[in-house]
């Protein structure tokens, strides 16, 4: 299912079968069609291209109530967030925030990285890393999806279906990101006990447009 073109800001186009968004205006911003309440997930995202010599780029895990608006808005108005922000300054690197906490530092620019992040919500857990590096890599102490070690908690945050959600800020330069929805996109290798996100098979929290709860991984009336 990838990004909802129906859930999008209108500065940003979807291509690539719903895997691939991009924009050259400052502010467009998506949101996927499949969010997770329960359960193990895993999702990617690469930065392709466009991300130089500045850029930010705000993603992450955000409920349906945030407003997909046009604009120098962060994520960070929301609440219930757990997001990544990516940049390049004068120096580069990714900052994760829980809510609007700053939790984490990584140095380094994002051209050509893919993130990776494994989400337990069951446990309240999240994992993520920048290609095939060490899961939270500053965050010291045994960090492993599999085993169930580590992990940033958002036990905080309130409990109810997450979406993958994304914030292009080019600075007028075209910026484009590809992501990884199902099996046959990662890039990666899944970690044992998760599933990708959209996962044809699973069953899912997802908010209807009418209001209603579906656990069925899709809307029924798209």
């Amino acid at each position: 299912m990838g990004w909802d073109p129906a859930a999008k800001t209108a500065n940003l186009t979807i291509t690539n079968g719903g895997r691939t968004v991009s924009s050259s205006v400052d502010g467009a911003k998506a949101r996927a069609t499949t969010g997770r309440e329960t359960g193990k997930w895993y999702f990617e995202l690469t930065l392709d291209f466009g991300f130089d010599p500045d850029y930010e780029v705000d993603f992450g895990f955000l409920p349906s109530t945030f407003v997909l608006a046009e604009g120098l808005s962060y994520t960070s108005s929301e609440v219930n967030s757990i997001r990544l922000y990516q940049y390049r300054f004068e120096f580069a690197g990714t900052d994760f925030y829980l809510a609007n906490a700053y939790q984490q530092f990584q140095e380094g620019p994002g051209e050509g990285v893919t993130y990776c992040m494994a989400v337990d919500f069951d446990a309240r857990l999240i994992w993520f890393r920048k290609n095939s590096g060490t899961w939270n890599a500053t965050a010291g102490g045994t960090q492993n999806p599999e085993l169930g070690l580590g992990g940033f908690s958002f036990a905080s945050l309130a409990v109810l279906p997450y979406f993958p959600t994304i914030n292009l800020l080019g600075f007028g330069e075209a910026v484009q990101v590809t992501s990884g929805f199902e099996d046959a996109d990662m890039v990666y290798a899944i970690p044992e006990g998760f599933s990708a996100w959209d996962a044809a098979s699973a069953g899912v929290d997802t908010p209807h447009p009418n209001g209603q709860m579906l656990a069925m991984g899709r809307w029924m009336n798209r």
